[in-house]
């Protein structure tokens, strides 16, 4: 063996000693930095998003309905969509929110809208309608945004708690949308 290609191992050696120990000293830091932001370490005087999120307290909806427990669902509905949100933290205390939604079921109705050869019904038409309210809590109450909304759905079959389930997913949907909208406008007050 000669001694140059001896000489070039040894360098290409060190070269990739030298690689690795960079490697390692810059792969080091941003992994304890990616740890300790998981964990919720963050720099003084910056909020987590957590605590930057308003806390939303949502209050059962009244059935204004001849339907028993439509409200369960529909308020299911909507906890259910604004819990997934990452711009809400839903409270369990209207004591402990920044603002609280909250509204009535103001119909919930099937029809039959066609029929088959021998004379059953074979499709009918749901609709839901409610009205919200978002405001602030406490004594002053002010008022956030207020709404009505809509729904109408047709459907096959006979499974009308399927078809308000539906409605009422659809529903909350929509109520998220008006209520995100209304906080984007108002500079989120």
């Amino acid at each position: 063996m000669s001694s140059s290609y001896r000489t070039a191992s040894l360098i290409s050696l060190s070269v990739k000693r030298m690689r690795q120990g960079l490697l390692i000293k810059l792969l080091v830091p941003i992994l304890l930095l990616l740890v300790c932001g998981a964990c919720g370490y963050h720099l003084e005087g910056r909020q987590s998003a957590a605590t930057e999120r308003p806390r939303l307290y949502i209050e059962l909806f009244a059935n204004d309905t001849h339907r028993a427990f439509t409200n369960d669902v529909l308020t299911v509905q909507i906890i259910e969509r604004f819990a997934r949100s990452p711009l809400f933290s839903i409270v369990e205390n209207p004591a402990q929110a920044d603002l609280v939604l909250g509204g009535a079921i103001t119909l919930y109705d099937t029809a039959p809208i066609a029929y088959s050869q021998a004379d059953t019904i074979s499709a009918y038409k749901a609709d839901l309608a409610v009205r919200s309210t978002l405001r602030h809590p406490g004594a002053a109450r002010e008022m956030v945004w207020r709404g009505t909304l809509a729904t109408s759905q047709d459907y096959t079959g006979n499974d009308p708690d399927l078809v308000l389930q539906q409605s009422a997913e659809r529903l909350a949907n929509d109520l998220y949308i008006q209520v995100t909208d209304a906080l984007f406008w108002s500079g989120g007050k």
